[in-house]
């Protein structure tokens, strides 16, 4: 007999952006929360009632002040990972062209945006950004991790 399931999986869904000039990306870091170092990542938010690529823009203006269009919003990488236990949904968008200078929001939580190259990336880059970056510079557009 099949086993039919009456609940639902719900995972939190987190946008991700990827911008890249020349052979760099532009990396973030927060400010400091337990006794290390703040790491490295990816500039992101999370959906709020709202279009994926919608919330790109959105989340490209409030992390990195800058300005992005729609039609300038890619989804290129998605990522199914599990961390610390709990699952969840990356959807990585290459925002392939913004205006202004990039510089953390003020209400984004973020001290310092670099630039990095793609083939020498920061020590202290979060895992699961490390992998899916490595992942999308060879043309990957799954991956997923934490599951072992």
């Amino acid at each position: 007999m099949a086993h039919h399931r009456t609940d639902r999986l719900t995972l939190p869904v987190e946008v991700h952006l990827l911008l890249c000039s020349d052979d760099r990306i532009l990396l973030a870091r927060g400010d400091r929360s337990g006794s290390g170092p703040a790491q490295w990542r990816l500039p992101s938010g999370n959906l709020a009632g709202q279009s994926a690529v919608d919330a790109a823009v959105r989340i490209t203006a409030e992390q990195i002040s800058l300005v992005a269009v729609a039609r300038d919003v890619w989804l290129e990488h998605v990522a199914h990972h599990r961390v610390n236990g709990e699952e969840r949904l990356g959807l990585f968008f290459h925002v392939t062209r913004a205006q202004g200078t990039p510089v953390p929001g003020p209400r984004s939580g973020l001290h310092s945006l670099e630039w990095h190259f793609l083939g020498t990336l920061p020590d202290r880059l979060i895992p699961s950004d490390q992998d899916v970056v490595s992942r999308w510079a060879k043309g990957e557009f799954f991956s997923q991790g934490g599951w072992e």
